[in-house]
């Protein structure tokens, strides 16, 4: 019968083992290699290592979970952030960067041009035009922040029960992430084919990469099994949320802008996509409702004087936008070209022969001017003519 040790035999054996094994500044840490059974049953639920279910648990687990994964992920964002940027770049500080990138209606890869360009490229927030491709860079920047930042956490060995609990925090985050990704991008696709009806490389690449960070979170050992409830939650509200705010930005913004007689983004989305329209050709641009000014009737019979006219396809919101800028009587005067294929009175071979960069182009005295024009842009160029 093995007889117990001494209280100051285990008490300086105890002492003598923590010292040795793990060091901290604050005091003690266990280490998975901490004692042997005889020593841990003699030791009160009060001394320095006696371990709770959860410490021994944490302990257990390495600082990082699944590297490999994560970096896959990382990756896998990365080139969605480089994507997106691009896009967000050729939209906002490129002029005919998006027409340069797809063509023109008709020629191969055109349609993502009628995509980006389109009424769903855009979401207006806080009185401005936000490219969607600038909100999947935010998106995959988060994703790939949440994957790689703990790998820099170089203590592979330990983890306490506060590294544990962020560990899983950042875990059941990234989950959500990658959830947002994936609702977007399958509501994107269905408006891309069920709406537009047009083909978009970029779309169609973003989407995948979407759809495979959203099937490498779910199908992976990606929220702790302590934690399933709360990453099933969290998922399932991430999924419910994005649902909501997607169809929120997009309809019934819209409608509200378009009942207040809005001169906005969003009251030209319904108008000119019609929301849900069964018919696939012949679709007419979106009624336009303000009156020219005086300003604008002179500048359109110079216009006129100098044979100008303006190139546009029906879904274009920023073609739409430059109607209304000039107004109804002004542009009774100045022939309007209807570039898509599936718009009313379509001259999509005009715009090809011309080689339209992008809507709205003018052409003004047998040159064109591609991109939505101010008032005083026009002036500008008609004065260039007089002279």
């Amino acid at each position: 019968k093995r007889r117990p040790l001494p209280a100051a035999a285990a008490a300086a054996a105890t002492l003598a083992l923590a010292l040795s094994n793990v060091q901290t500044a604050q005091g003690f840490q266990v280490s998975r290699h901490y004692a042997s059974p005889s020593l841990t049953r003699q030791l009160p639920p009060t001394s320095p290592l006696f371990m709770s279910a959860d410490e021994s648990e944490a302990d257990s687990q390495p600082a990082c979970w699944n590297p490999g994964l994560r970096k896959t992920i990382g990756a896998i964002s990365a080139a969605g952030m480089a994507e997106t940027a691009y896009l967000t770049y050729a939209k906002l500080f490129s002029p005919g960067g998006v027409a340069a990138l797809c063509g023109t209606d008709g020629q191969a890869g055109a349609g993502c041009g009628s995509v980006l360009e389109g009424p769903y490229a855009s979401i207006s927030l806080f009185g401005a035009d936000i490219p969607l491709s600038a909100l999947g860079f935010a998106a995959y920047t988060t994703t790939t922040g949440l994957a790689l930042l703990p790998l820099l956490n170089k203590n592979s060995d330990t983890i306490t029960v506060d590294e544990a609990e962020l560990d899983s925090t950042n875990r059941i985050a990234l989950l959500a992430a990658t959830t947002c990704l994936i609702t977007f991008s399958s509501f994107l696709m269905s408006i891309l084919f069920g709406v537009l009806h047009a083909t978009c490389p970029f779309c169609i690449a973003s989407a995948c990469l979407s759809a495979t960070l959203g099937i490498l979170s779910w199908t992976s050992d990606m929220v702790p099994p302590a934690s399933n409830k709360t990453g099933a939650q969290v998922g399932l509200a991430s999924f419910g949320a994005t649902t909501a705010l997607t169809l929120t930005l997009f309809f019934n913004a819209g409608d509200y802008a378009a009942n207040a007689n809005v001169d906005t983004f969003s009251s030209t989305l319904v108008a000119s996509t019609a929301k849900v329209q069964k018919q696939t050709k012949d679709f007419p641009p979106p009624q336009m409702m303000t009156h020219s000014s005086d300003r604008a009737l002179l500048l359109a019979a110079d216009l006129s004087r100098l044979d100008a006219r303006m190139f546009g396809a029906y879904w274009c919101s920023h073609c739409y936008e430059q109607k209304e800028r000039m107004g109804l009587e002004a542009m009774k005067k100045i022939p309007y070209i209807e570039c898509s294929k599936e718009g009313l009175n379509s001259q999509n071979s005009l715009c090809r022969d011309r080689d339209v960069p992008g809507y709205p182009t003018w052409e003004i005295n047998g040159q064109l001017f591609p991109g939505e024009q101010e008032l005083d842009e026009l002036e500008d160029i008609v004065k260039s003519f007089k002279k």
